[in-house]
């Protein structure tokens, strides 16, 4: 029987703050030099929730088919309630894992709620939470099976920190909540290591990046709203260490076993500087706007976020937003502009399956309703010739990437996750949503969200006797690494990963 595993599953983990900070993390800092793999490759778009059904399935979005992407402006999460998460039920790595008689202990693992029996102990908290004040939210929990609930002390309600921008006299007080969660998640999840029987373990701890989002200005010099030294810049190199003492203690409580520590991608600055892309559509006649709309729509949303910056009422602007479902569909009309547009001429706009913000990764929809089967490739075709040809101002390639959706990911539910064209935008620019104002801009959330995912990842693995031979590492690896640790043949089940030990 192959040794234990402990998977550790951290949140935005990065690798380039790990090894900035590497000589304070000494866990981390053994694992590295121990470890014979240290970054992965997340998915398109580095987005949470499917990032991690990925790691857990081996398949990309296009084939398990969950994509989703936090949207502010959806106050009632309703997006997060219609997600299809029981369809990858069966297909996790500790569900087949399950079958071939090994028992798991799975705690929150990212997304998947309600979760379901399985040969061992699973506990799940709902995504879908209840902001209880300015820094707290309150979320279900379920655990299976029920008597461990009771044996383990697990609340029936999880306390958890809120994701949103608290406020600047707040930041404070709502990260010292966050240290509080981590603290009471290392003590469950040590509780159940040490006295529930298990062959595989896994705990998913999400804090770091929560705080990483919203606190990234204050701790990088190089953000351009970076306020100086600050009494804020130290919280997130405190929380590294402090994920660094949990990772010491779960290393310490199971010497024996092989461990895996791993993010589903990293973090880094969002992207101040933006790249207007239903300007550029709307300069080349593929977006329509009503003149009178557009023009004062984006006056008005301009003169609203200028004088929030001004006088430090993001956050007050923020509540108003999401006061009712009715003031948050405006809202997000008045910011992305879409209000302006003609939709009954336009062909082509932005769309939000990547959310509005201003990350590099975006996609543009192809309006159906006007644009015909026979002209439908062609106008793809021109678009991302369009777009292909843009250049920075540094006259460097616009994109990274611009491609109709089928081809760069292909599988059974891309017409439904995908718009028609996906990119990335390189230069280190993000997507903007403003017209009649230029091609470039500047992100206008950004002291509100100034930390963005980034697609590099973190794979430590430390224990294990199986060599390492694949070195470019996905995070669509992970499940089938798993499966191959246990000796569990993989290879007939279709996944999009391979495990790292090159038993092909």
């Amino acid at each position: 029987m192959p040794e234990r595993l402990v998977i550790l599953g951290i949140d935005s983990l990065d690798p380039d703050i790990l090894l900035h900070h590497r000589a304070v993390l000494p866990n981390f800092s053994q694992l590295m030099s121990r470890s014979p793999t240290f970054r992965s490759r997340s998915i398109f778009p580095p987005d949470t929730i499917p990032a991690w059904v990925s790691i857990f399935t081996g398949l990309q979005p296009a084939n398990h088919g969950i994509l989703y992407s936090y949207d502010m402006f959806d106050s009632g999460l309703e997006e997060l309630r219609n997600l299809r998460i029981d369809r990858i039920r069966g297909t996790t790595f500790w569900d087949i894992a399950g079958k071939r008689g090994l028992r798991s202990v799975v705690i929150f693992p990212q997304g998947i709620f309600p979760g379901w029996e399985i040969p061992g102990v699973m506990i799940c908290k709902s995504p879908v939470d209840v902001r209880k004040d300015r820094c707290r939210t309150e979320a279900d929990i379920e655990v299976h099976p029920d008597d461990a609930q009771e044996k383990y002390g697990i609340p029936r309600h999880y306390n958890g920190l809120w994701g949103g921008y608290p406020g600047g006299r707040l930041l404070e007080e709502w990260s010292d909540i966050g240290l509080c969660i981590l603290e009471r998640e290392r003590k469950w999840g040590l509780s159940l290591l040490e006295n529930e029987p298990w062959d595989l373990f896994f705990i998913y701890i999400s804090v770091l990046d929560i705080i990483q989002h919203r606190l990234w200005r204050f701790y990088d010099p190089a953000d351009p709203t970076y306020p100086g030294a600050n009494t804020l810049g130290g919280i997130i190199p405190h929380f590294y260490k402090a994920v660094d003492t949990v990772v010491g203690d779960f290393l310490a409580a199971a010497p024996e076993a092989t461990f895996l520590v791993l993010s589903d991608h990293g973090h880094g600055m969002r992207p101040p500087r933006t790249v207007n892309i239903n300007e550029v559509l709307r300069l080349n006649g593929h977006l329509i706007c009503t003149p009178w709309a557009g023009i004062t729509e984006g006056r008005i949303r301009n003169t609203i976020l200028g004088l929030a910056q001004q006088f430090g009422l993001e956050e007050s602007l923020m509540t108003l937003v999401m006061m009712s479902p009715s003031i948050s569909r405006e809202g997000k009309s008045l910011y992305s502009g879409q209000g302006g547009i003609n939709r009954q001429r336009s062909r082509a706009y932005l769309s939000h399956f990547a959310g509005i913000k201003s990350y590099p990764h975006g996609g543009i929809e192809i309006n159906r309703e006007v644009v015909s089967d026979q002209d439908y490739d062609k106008l793809r075709d021109a678009i991302i010739h369009l777009l292909s040809s843009l250049r920075t101002p540094e006259d460097q390639p616009q994109f990274e990437f611009v491609e109709k959706r089928e081809e760069i990911f292909p599988g059974p539910h891309t017409p439904m996750i995908f718009p028609d064209i996906v990119f990335r935008l390189g230069g280190g620019y993000g997507v903007g949503w403003e017209m009649y104002r230029g091609i470039y801009g500047q992100a206008t959330d950004h002291r509100l969200a100034s930390g963005g995912h980034a697609q590099n990842a973190v794979f430590l693995l430390h224990g294990t006797k199986d060599p390492v031979q694949k070195r470019e590492i996905s995070i669509l690896d992970v499940a089938p690494t798993i499966l191959d640790h246990y000796g569990i043949p993989w290879q007939d089940l279709h996944l999009d990963g391979k495990s790292i030990f090159g038993s092909d």
